[in-house]
């Protein structure tokens, strides 16, 4: 009898704790739920806190994109937490900023969404509470055009692909790269060719020694080796051709070229193209002065 009794004692010890545990987690369960709700309706689901104001800022207001709002509120709208359940009548209503609670978006997705644009290449979107989102993009700086310089392709220092009315407008003219390819690649890629080509550019902007000279057009076709026009000290009747620059090492070739004109300009030599493929030394062709295009 004792020992029926303790086992009853025991069960029902045993009953008690699993009671306690299915209790507390259904009062978690309605503490969360509640807590859920209430911030649903003292923020998702309030009023307050409607976009009212988008504001998109890039290149201390000279870029593409700053103030560029109607391009930008169709992705903000494909960025709201669950909008794939939306009708298209409501996505119209957001799309005017009528529906668009600044808590129903997701900044990380809209960001990476305004990223996978091939003329930006960085976002800081950030709420401002109670009803402005603010977005601020840093455009990709154009380096070079492809082919032509009024062809629709240019490209960044890291070569990705852009379209020149898509990409922010840089003053003056940028050097020409011509690969001679029959298929470019599309916007948003990488055209890694170009490379070797970009360094000679960025050589020319960044180092003292070379910024007397100009770079306009660039051959890539041969692989291996450059042909180049470049403008000395930018005077466009000063040009000067040289063909088959070796593409590795850019600043020795970079200083072959600018001892090349130097001597020229002493030596008052009428030659204008020059054969760099033989290391070491610089091969004049002679060919009388003609107008640069």
């Amino acid at each position: 009898m004792a020992s029926s009794k303790k086992s009853k004692l025991k069960i029902s010890r045993k009953a008690k704790v699993i009671i306690g545990i299915v209790l507390s987690l259904i009062i978690l369960s309605s503490i969360i739920t509640g807590l859920f709700i209430a911030w649903k309706k003292m923020f998702r689901q309030n009023d307050r806190f409607i976009v009212l104001r988008v504001n998109v800022t890039s290149a201390g207001g000279q870029g593409k994109w700053h103030g560029n709002v109607k391009e930008v509120m169709p992705i903000v709208v494909k960025s709201k937490i669950d909008s794939q359940k939306l009708t298209e009548d409501q996505n119209e209503k957001i799309s005017q900023a009528e529906l668009l609670n600044i808590f129903d978006l997701d900044l990380k997705k809209l960001r990476e969404e305004l990223e996978n644009i091939a003329e930006i290449e960085k976002v800081e979107v950030r709420r401002v509470l109670p009803d402005t989102l603010d977005i601020q993009v840093t455009e990709r700086i154009p380096v070079a055009a492809l082919e032509s310089a009024n062809g629709k392709f240019v490209v960044d220092k890291d070569t990705v692909v852009m379209l020149k009315e898509k990409a922010i407008n840089i003053a003056g003219t940028l050097p020409v790269i011509i690969s001679k390819k029959e298929k470019l690649p599309k916007r948003g890629d990488k055209f890694e060719e170009l490379k070797p080509a970009l360094e000679f550019i960025q050589l020319t902007k960044t180092v003292s020694d070379y910024a007397v000279l100009k770079i306009v057009e660039m051959d890539i076709s041969k692989e291996g080796y450059i042909s180049m026009t470049i403008y000395y000290s930018g005077d466009k009747n000063d040009w000067f051709v040289f063909n088959d620059v070796p593409a590795k090492k850019p600043s020795e070739g970079l200083d072959r070229i600018l001892n090349s004109i130097e001597h020229y300009r002493r030596e008052s030599n009428k030659s204008r193209t020059t054969s760099l493929r033989f290391e070491g030394q610089a091969v004049s062709q002679k060919e009388e002065p003609q107008e640069q295009k």
